[in-house]
């Protein structure tokens, strides 16, 4: 599972039992990525939701998707992380 940092903030989401996060090198799905430590960003980003059995939350609204798990792909643009210095190098 992955962790978050930086200016995030967190709405809670009673219908969501669970999230989980995986990421992916470019050969294989991993469970936990350190940018920092692995020198670089993970080619995509797949995160899984786990949504409440209850077809209504609390406030007896209908929950969409009761029940299932949800699993969406996230693909990471490398040029998108790019710092100042390393575009003007690129540049030169």
């Amino acid at each position: 599972t992955g962790s978050i940092t930086g200016d995030v903030r967190v709405t809670s989401v009673p219908e969501v039992r669970s999230i989980t996060f995986r990421y992916f090198d470019g050969l294989d799905w991993l469970e936990s990525w350190d940018s920092a430590i692995d020198g670089a960003y993970p080619v995509c980003i797949e995160m899984t939701l786990e949504l409440s059995p209850k077809s209504t939350n609390e406030d007896d609204v209908p929950v969409i998707g009761a029940g299932k798990m949800l699993t969406r792909v996230f693909v990471i643009e490398p040029g998108r992380f790019a710092t100042e210095s390393t575009s003007e190098e690129s540049s030169l």
